[in-house]
């Protein structure tokens, strides 16, 4: 066999374009894929890192916070044990003691007070409230001693703790915690009295000025689960319930919220902009990225390097293959040679290849020939149905010249149904056509042994519908209302209606009608449109049914639309069926309408 040594060059797309394109679609691949995991692996550790750091500022906080609360406890254990004070206090407002003991006395207690707050920087007002007045304090008071409820922080044992609130002091015009707790008196009938210890003026703006650059504000929740405090009363209104404005999810009013717990019952929240840690992400995010712009630049630097060393003996494929093809008459089994063993070895599946080819050719020819004869197979097996009609026509006459009328509209019947079978057509009819043959299926049926009564009627009713349509679109409906919802004495209707550019047939009978669950099975049938979960069992609805489904949905395709279904029960009894079809001429559909 002789190798061709001259041949047209076939255009096509080039390894070095195929490879360049490849290089690219690979390193965008990765990009994105670098980039996308990078972006999720930075957003993980940034929100990690952020929340660990609101976290551990706010643990800073609440202990600092706590630390004073037991600050302002001790201290009342000593003013309360150091100091007789309710005796002094009762002795004040003696009317029995001169006024020059008052004001001796006095001047003791307020002595024996600095004595204790002088070393305690975080302590400002100390009061002491007998009745409805204040008998001591250490500073002058301006404001209201009624202590708003709302500001209630919590409890413990006999102490009350309120705040962060605005002080009683004069001096002091900002925050401050505030501990209640009431003196036992000697005698019962003595009045209360209430000692007062206020943190000093600046120890909680300290404390607050010391919040996170994110921090919108903070929140204060006494142990009953309420908002005591808020520097954001807009999101977190004083007196409400903090979980009924707070998200599960850590959100709140579109910020992001920390929340810490005091053991002694009170909680703490923090408010933080979200566009901090959109700040630190991108920015960590941008040094990754330039990373990754460097390690493509490296890597397409490299692949320039490599394809210079693969793409030289390439060309010198290409010239030894262009010699290959341009050679006119090759000697038996020529073929030209390269010198390198991996291009040697192509050239040599090249010339396999093209044996094989002309062995396909001549497969080709073979099938050809076994073609043709199955074509005469095919119309010698078209002889015995006609010769099936032929014995149903001698049938037909012997039927009449024995007067049996009925057995000669049933012959006629099954002659013409059969011969609507095996037209020439095959798939495709027309509406009229597909009318006259289920007319003739249930003119059988009638003969078989079913008792029902039918009409067909046509809206309007000259109109004659000569539009393609799925060939037994309409038998496997009537046999579906005879067969499963047959009862004595049933009427089928057949409507067929002119809808614009769309007709509509629809099928009702006063039947048993269909079980709730077929309707189900048959409406998912129809709504799905994969076909491997339509072959499952659970999806069967018949294979009449889905045949009639399946066409509809097919059929049309050429056009751009699709046939329409749907199937129910009537309110009075029976199944109704309508079927709904796009007109359609006969250069769309090569269907013709013979009795038109």
């Amino acid at each position: 066999m002789k190798t061709t040594k001259k041949a047209g060059k076939i255009q096509k797309v080039s390894l070095r374009t195929r490879v360049l394109l490849l290089f690219i679609v690979t390193m965008l691949t990765s990009f994105i894929s670098i980039s996308v995991i990078s972006g999720q692996i930075i957003n993980r550790v940034t929100k990690t890192r952020i929340e660990n750091a609101y976290d551990n500022s706010l643990s800073v906080l609440l202990g600092t916070i706590e630390n004073i609360i037991d600050s302002m406890e001790l201290l009342s254990q000593q003013i309360g044990f150091g100091i007789n004070i309710a005796e002094d206090i009762t002795e004040l407002y003696s009317s029995e003691v001169d006024s020059y003991h008052k004001i001796e006395l006095n001047q003791q207690i307020m002595d024996r007070l600095r004595q204790l707050t002088f070393a305690n920087i975080n302590i400002g007002l100390v009061f002491f409230e007998y009745g409805d007045e204040v008998a001591i304090s250490n500073f002058n008071i301006t404001r209201s001693l009624e202590l708003d409820d709302r500001s209630y922080l919590c409890r413990a044992n006999e102490l009350w703790f309120y705040g962060p609130k605005r002080s009683l002091a004069s001096y002091n015009s900002g925050m401050v915690l505030c501990l209640m707790r009431k003196i036992k008196q000697l005698t019962p009938e003595a009045r209360d009295i209430y000692m007062g210890i206020e943190t000093n003026y600046d120890t909680l703006d300290k404390l607050f000025r010391t919040k996170g650059e994110g921090t919108k504000g903070l929140v204060f929740i006494n142990d009953r689960g309420e908002i005591c405090y808020s520097s954001v009363p807009e999101l977190c209104p004083e007196g409400a319930l903090f979980q009924d404005i707070a998200r599960a999810d850590g959100m709140l009013g579109g910020y992001r919220y920390f929340k810490k717990d005091s053991e002694m019952g009170f909680s703490v929240v923090e408010l933080v902009d979200m566009k901090l840690e959109k700040g630190a992400y991108l920015k960590e995010y941008y040094s990754v990225f330039g990373a990754i712009i460097a390690f493509v630049g490296i890597v397409a630097f490299l692949f320039v390097v490599v394809w210079k060393n693969i793409y030289s003996p390439l060309r010198l494929f290409d010239r030894e293959l262009d010699r290959l093809l341009e050679q006119e008459n090759p000697d038996e089994g020529c073929v030209i040679l390269t010198g390198m063993q991996e291009y040697d070895h192509l050239l040599r599946r090249i010339e396999e290849m093209r044996r094989q080819i002309q062995e396909m050719l001549k497969d080709m020819v073979s099938r050809e020939e076994e073609k043709g004869r199955l074509e005469i197979e095919k119309l010698r097996y078209q002889i015995n149905p006609h010769f099936l009609m032929n014995t149903l026509n001698t049938i037909h006459w012997m039927a009449v010249m024995n007067g049996q009328q009925d057995i000669d509209k049933a012959v006629q019947a099954l002659n013409r149904l059969l011969f609507y079978n095996l037209d020439k057509d095959g798939y495709h009819t027309d509406i009229e056509r597909e009318l006259s043959a289920m007319g003739e299926y249930m003119l059988l049926q009638k003969v078989r042994l079913y008792d029902f009564t039918y009409t067909i009627r046509r809206e309007p009713e000259t109109a004659e519908f000569c539009y393609p349509i799925p060939k037994f679109i309409l038998q496997p409906v009537i046999e579906n209302s005879i067969v499963h919802g047959y009862r004595d004495d049933m009427h089928i209707e057949v409507v067929v209606r002119d809808r614009n550019d769309w007709v509509e047939i629809e099928i009702s009978d006063d039947g048993l009608g269909i079980s709730k669950e077929q309707l189900v099975r048959i409406h998912e049938y129809a709504e799905n449109k994969n076909r491997e979960m339509r072959r499952q069992p659970a999806h069967a609805i018949g294979i009449g049914l889905e045949y009639v489904i399946q066409s509809l949905e097919q059929f049309y395709l050429n056009v751009g639309k699709k046939g329409r279904f749907s199937i129910g029960n009537r309110e009075s009894g029976g199944t109704v069926v309508r079927i709904l079809v796009p007109k359609m001429h006969e250069e769309k559909k090569d269907a013709e309408c013979v009795d038109c």
